[in-house]
């Protein structure tokens, strides 16, 4: 027995000492209930009043979170990001910050209306989107290092029209530079110059349009000033506003192209037009036209498929059918050759680079400069861009389907607008998304 009592002692007395060798218990206050607990570990916090909500929190690492149970709604913030949500108003906010920009969301699901801001160094935009309106707004600047200048601009789409407006001013400047105007009522699309509105008012600084009643391709009333192909042809291309180029803000800018006054009536059935170099042409489609150029008369019997010049009358048949409107059109100044009331178009314009194939309404396919464009059914159904700097951008159902875009070292992809899933990577690291609520799943890139 003497022998026995210290082998039943020795591993009670081992389990108090390493009992005495544990880390303290976190410190709870109120009671202990299963409905209630109030938990603080250094500083962590932890409240819980179940089935009410919860609230976590801790300050050294910058984390809150809060839900509330029966609303299934709360918020999450750490300090590179953060989001709220409300289930029952399917309603969803999130901002994310990291070393280059700041990003933030916001989306309304019974509203069906979202929005995103993005926040950097040299970068701004915002974008706010109503389906019920059928209205969306954009707004941003950016600083353009190839032409030394700051621009600002500013978009608006609806059923009752359209505006854009665009300010540059070189850097360190405080005076505008340069000026771009855009304002259309009642349009049918600002994606072609040949869609309908009821009236239109534009200026590119030194160029201007004025028009009433296009209705796909015939305009009751225009006139206008510009000094390339078209108004405004030099800042931006057709249908891509947002793509504004300033050729007189560039440092050595070639001269700008003699002006041409446009006066149209019931056009292009009846136009006159005349150029800076003392060349000017009339048209009476699909009867007559008559240019005029320094050293050369061209008259044009349409019907007869009969052209006069210098070298006297010459039997041209597809000279003049091009120019048989309204099943043909030809614009010298565009290089573009219509069909149909336009309702197919082809532009092949070597000298800007440019092609372009557009059947109203079905199909789009634009190529200038090694950017590329393609779109089914005005981008509803699928839309492509790529750009020369090795961007993409491709969208099914608008989006609402599937999307993907890859933006230099930044990709990302989403199902139902990021609804359903999405998953995102840039050098920041990566997360994906269930609800728009993101998770990270990897870290910073090496």
């Amino acid at each position: 027995m003497r022998l026995l009592a210290p082998r039943l002692l020795t591993p009670l007395l081992l389990a108090i000492s390493l009992a005495g060798c544990r880390s303290p218990a976190p410190e709870r206050t109120g009671p202990d209930w299963i409905i209630f607990r109030n938990t603080t570990e250094q500083d962590r916090r932890d409240t819980a009043v179940f089935p009410f909500f919860r609230f976590q929190s801790n300050p050294s690492i910058g984390l809150r979170d809060f839900i509330c149970y029966p609303l299934v709604s709360g918020f999450h913030d750490e300090p590179d990001h953060r989001y709220r949500y409300s289930l029952p108003l399917l309603s969803f906010n999130r901002l994310v910050k990291n070393q280059d920009a700041t990003t933030s969301g916001f989306i309304s699901l019974p509203l069906l209306t979202f929005s995103r801001q993005e926040q950097s160094e040299d970068r701004k935009f915002s974008q706010l989107v109503s389906l019920p309106l059928l209205s969306a707004f954009y707004r941003g600047e950016y600083l353009s290092y190839e032409q030394d200048a700051r621009i600002a601009y500013r978009a608006w789409n609806s059923l009752l029209g359209q505006s854009y407006a665009c300010q540059a001013r070189r850097v360190g400047a405080s005076a505008v530079s340069l000026s771009v105007d855009d304002f259309s009522v009642l349009s049918l699309s600002g994606e072609s110059r040949y869609d309908a509105y009821l009236f239109r008012h534009g200026h590119w600084d030194d160029e201007h349009l004025v028009s009433v009643g296009q209705f796909f391709g015939i305009t009751l009333w225009e006139q206008s000033s510009f000094a390339g192909p078209y108004p405004g042809s030099r800042y931006s291309a057709p249908g891509e506003p947002l793509s504004v180029t300033f050729p007189s803000l560039k440092e050595e800018a070639p001269a700008a192209p003699l002006a041409t006054e446009y006066l149209g009536l019931l056009a292009p059935v009846f136009s006159f037009t005349r150029s800076g170099d003392e060349s000017s042409r009339v048209e009476i489609l699909p009867f007559f036209t008559f240019s005029h150029a320094p050293g050369n008369r061209i008259t044009r019997l349409l019907p007869l498929g009969l052209r006069f010049d210098r070298e006297g009358p010459h039997f041209a048949p597809w000279d003049c059918l091009r120019r048989w409107y309204p099943l043909f059109y030809y614009q010298e100044e565009e290089s573009t050759q219509d069909a149909f009331f336009s309702l197919f178009t082809w532009t092949d314009d070597p000298s800007r680079g440019l092609a372009r194939c557009h059947v109203r309404l079905l199909f789009l396919y634009h190529r200038q400069n090694g950017r590329r464009q393609l779109k089914l059914l005005k981008g509803l159904l699928s839309s492509y861009e790529g750009d020369v700097d090795n961007s993409r951008r491709f969208t099914l159902l608008s989006g609402l389907l599937f999307s993907y875009q890859r933006t230099g070292a930044s990709t990302s992809w989403s199902l139902g607008k990021g609804l359903l899933f999405g998953r995102e990577r840039n050098p920041q690291g990566s997360w994906i998304k269930i609800l728009f609520i993101p998770i990270r799943t990897g870290g910073p890139q090496t």
